[in-house]
């Protein structure tokens, strides 16, 4: 059949099947690391987009080009299926695609003019021998061996309480407090790269299951060119209830575009360093900064309780 669609695929025998909106056309499978995994909405048409790229994405409507997203999942064996959808090229549905698969994907569009399927299955950090079966790496590459055997061993002996235990070392009241504190601290305009104002911590909810936030306002050194910006800090649990997912807001208020996305760069390399400073701390000091929030939200409910 020549390219085209959308068909209908009919199925017939003691029973019939329709599968309707079939096209026909290229399939490419888009995989490999973070590159290829980084979605739309980090890049232009995201938190650093303009306004064009706003209208941009408006625009966007091309049912002929699609993604399937493959959801994430470890195996060690080959798997016969995968879980995901079927998504077309409308507004902000791209804003999840893979950024280098959707640009790729416009540009068959356009140079060859039939209907594009783009198969996005990429994990950041992966090297390529966990992308391969067991026996064609080792025939190729020996060295792995003592691996594979380490990991063999590491599976067998796999604890999930002590890996939950592990998870625990990193609770995302105590990350919320600790960076609540920091941001406080940085309420002092005469240095530093940033300053702040408005810190507010809040929680919704109760135990794994509380979402918490931040929010606060953010001057931009040097501070003559009069950047400002709102920022928003959001964990939320995932269905694994241990794991929060971590999403962050910036909205510009004032200053130059150009240079308010550049003077940024300063401002996230330090929320990235006070992250990476959490990690370190004794576990005892991440037990005091939950502690120091739980007694903190406790004392507002109260309050809010007796002011009823």
């Amino acid at each position: 059949m020549a390219a085209g669609g959308p068909f209908t695929l009919t199925i017939a025998g003691q029973n019939r099947l329709e599968i309707k909106d079939v096209l026909i056309g290229e399939v490419w499978v888009c995989s490999g690391q973070s590159n290829m995994n980084m979605p739309i909405d980090w890049g232009v048409f995201g938190a650093w987009g303009s306004p064009e790229c706003t209208e941009a994405l408006k625009k966007i409507d091309d049912p002929q080009l699609r993604m399937f997203l493959v959801d994430q999942q470890v195996s060690n064996v080959p798997l016969t299926d995968v879980a995901g959808q079927w998504k077309i090229a409308k507004g902000n549905e791209v804003l999840k695609w893979s950024a280098a698969a959707y640009f790729f994907g416009v540009e068959l569009r356009r140079e060859l003019g039939v209907p594009v399927g783009l198969v996005k299955t990429a994990v950041g950090g992966t090297q390529i021998e966990s992308w391969m079966r067991r026996e064609p790496l080792l025939a190729v590459a020996a060295k792995h061996k003592a691996g594979l055997e380490r990991w063999d061993r590491e599976v067998a002996e796999f604890n999930e309480e002590a890996f939950k235990k592990k998870l625990a070392d990193w609770q995302v009241l105590g990350l919320f407090a600790f960076l609540a504190d920091f941001f406080a601290a940085c309420a002092e305009e005469s240095v530093g790269v940033f300053y702040t104002r408005n810190t507010a911590f809040t929680r919704e909810g109760l135990g794994n299951c509380a979402k918490h936030q931040i929010e606060l306002d953010v001057w931009l050194a040097p501070y003559d060119l009069g950047i400002s910006q709102h920022v928003i800090l959001l964990a939320e649990p995932t269905d694994d209830q241990r794991i929060h997912r971590i999403e962050m807001t910036i909205v510009r208020r004032s200053g130059e575009y150009a240079a308010w996305q550049q003077r940024n760069r300063a401002f996230l390399a330090e929320l990235r360093r006070q992250f990476l400073i959490f990690r370190t701390i004794p576990e005892s000091a991440k037990q005091r900064w939950e502690q120091q929030a739980l007694e903190t939200f406790s004392a507002v409910q109260a309050a809010a309780g007796a002011a009823r």
